[in-house]
């Protein structure tokens, strides 16, 4: 399945959240504990969903979409490294399946920017622009 994580297309598996001991610990955890998790690590790292952080993004994704499988996109914005957790904003969002295939080609290309994924998901340039 795929899920964006802030500006990078992560192909996440929910087949490791069957095995015994994942599976009781992640249906203990609502989606507002993963929410809080999240903010921890973007807060350490914000830049988590590139490179050395992409395991620790797709966990992350996996969590989210156990908890809302509806959820195939998610925002964490940090101000600055070290921030406080309480400090990163979060937002959820379902795309269309074509939206995200299509965000998956222009990754596959080199041409997946923050800038294009948030004029057509997040919306903060829109009002910036209009």
């Amino acid at each position: 399945m795929l899920f964006l994580m802030n500006d990078v297309i992560l192909n996440i598996d929910l087949q490791q959240l069957t095995q015994p001991a994942v599976a009781q610990s992640v249906g203990s955890m609502t989606l507002a504990q993963v929410t809080a998790l999240g903010q921890e690590m973007f807060a350490e790292a914000p830049r988590l969903q590139h490179h050395t952080g992409a395991a620790s993004a797709i966990r992350l994704a996996t969590l989210i979409t156990a908890k809302n499988p509806d959820i195939n996109a998610a925002l964490f914005s940090a101000p600055s490294v070290g921030c406080p957790p309480r400090a990163v904003t979060v937002r959820f969002c379902t795309l269309g399946l074509d939206m995200i295939h299509d965000f998956k080609a222009y990754q596959a290309k080199g041409q997946l920017t923050k800038v294009l994924v948030d004029y057509h998901v997040w919306g903060k340039l829109k009002a910036a622009v209009a």
